[in-house]
């Protein structure tokens, strides 16, 4: 149940705070940190599945320069970071600058670097290309990017340096996303998202087995998301993809024919013969939307379990009405290499200056909950992956008062 402490020196004060559900109450660890705010709402600790679970610490923080726009591991150590453009990266460009690395590409630009495992130290950052998605294709990093000229690029970069290897003019719309394939042909994957007349675009799905082989797929048209980048895909051992233009997603065969579609959800994470796909479930109380998990059948598209999460229930719904109460828990699944899945994202708070706190869930490949961690700040986290070691680690961003101000970006792991 909601708790309430009685504080102050001169009188009394009366202070409602979260109640602890599950117990998990890591703080981050780094300065600066805010901790959450006071509750705006009663709530009391969910019952169901995923609570009261065992806990899980941290092993390591490391602070990062700036907030990434995105990331990935490198496997020698580190992270490859994309970083925003201009005026979202004043902490970076005091970094880069720190390192030789002046104005390091045109205003319009999303220069791409290196941060060593220390979480501090520069490898290299590639100036020539505003880098809009990349992926590691074997041991080369491979890029969708716009060069200083402005024209649309697909680019092969050396991992260990930073130099570019191959690039060739990408002569189709505009790029959107690139994943590497998973099958043996190799290569990678890109979506890409052209603008229409009377507010709708095509969507359109490429297989790109080298910079001389690239085959489009599959085409579709819908209305504008107003979002970009969107059309995710996630790369199946078969040589199949699945491929999202919003709301649902397609199973798309290697000759670009539909193998079974579903109308909601995200594209999720897979493994062996199945694949976990995660949405945002309607509560019924106010605004609120639990996480719902669905596996399924990556041969047909049939449901094989389903689960639902929630870290809070209203303690007085009635006062909610149809837009408050918005209590939101989201993660995104990553396939564990032992088998099972890890839900990386954010747990609810009651509080509209504090939509969520970094949460992780580990879960077997049945749908059992196993352990979880959170961190003690307002923000959210995206999931890395693991290390050789069997680490796994999750990038994070740490949030202000307001929702809007970003107290920084960090790397934690732990025991996956």
């Amino acid at each position: 149940m909601l708790v309430v402490l009685a504080l102050g020196a001169c009188g009394d004060e009366l202070v409602e705070i979260v109640p602890a559900c599950d117990e998990i109450d890591w703080p981050l660890g780094l300065d600066p940190v805010r901790f959450p705010p006071v509750p705006e709402y009663a709530v009391e600790c969910a019952a169901g599945w995923g609570n009261g679970i065992e806990t899980q610490p941290e092993l390591d923080t490391r602070a990062l320069p700036g907030v990434p726009w995105f990331a990935k591991l490198h496997p020698d150590g580190g992270w490859v970071m994309q970083l925003a453009p201009p005026g979202y990266r004043d902490e970076w460009d005091a970094w880069l600058a720190s390192n030789g690395i002046v104005d390091p590409v045109d205003p319009i630009g999303h220069p791409l670097v290196r941060v060593m495992s220390d979480g501090a130290g520069f490898g290299w950052a590639v100036s020539e290309l505003s880098v809009w998605s990349f992926d590691f294709v074997a041991d080369e990093l491979w890029v969708v990017a716009r060069d200083l000229d402005d024209q649309e690029r697909i680019a092969i970069v050396d991992a260990s340096s930073g130099a570019i290897l191959d690039s060739r003019a990408w002569q189709e719309a505009s790029y959107n996303r690139l994943l590497a394939a998973r099958d043996v042909a190799g290569g990678a994957w890109v979506t890409t998202l052209d603008d229409l007349d009377d507010g709708l675009v095509e969507h359109a799905l490429f297989r790109v087995t080298s910079l001389d082989q690239i085959e489009q797929l599959a085409t579709r048209t819908t209305v504008n998301p107003r979002t970009s980048p969107s059309g995710a895909v996630h790369a199946l051992e078969d040589g199949a993809a699945v491929w999202s233009t919003g709301e649902g997603f397609e199973l798309i065969e290697p000759d670009g024919s539909v193998r079974w579609a579903r109308s909601e959800g995200w594209v999720g994470a897979a493994q062996g013969d199945t694949m976990l796909v995660v949405r945002r479930q309607p509560t019924g109380v106010g605004a609120g939307r639990a996480l719902a998990l669905e596996q399924v059948s990556l041969l047909t598209g049939a449901s094989i379990w389903t689960r639902e999460y929630r870290r809070f229930d209203v303690a007085e719904p009635e006062q909610c009405g149809p837009e408050g109460c918005a209590l939101l828990d989201y993660a995104h699944p990553h396939v564990r290499p032992d088998g099972g899945y890890l839900l990386v994202g954010r747990q609810a708070y009651p509080s509209a200056t504090c939509s969520g706190q970094p949460w992780v869930m580990a879960i077997t490949s049945g749908g059992d909950a196993q352990w979880a961690h959170r961190v003690e700040i307002c923000g959210t986290a995206w999931g890395l992956g693991a290390r050789p070691d069997g680490s796994f680690e999750i990038l994070g961003i740490s949030k202000g008062a307001d929702e809007g101000v970003s107290l920084g970006g960090w790397v934690r792991s732990y025991a996956g």
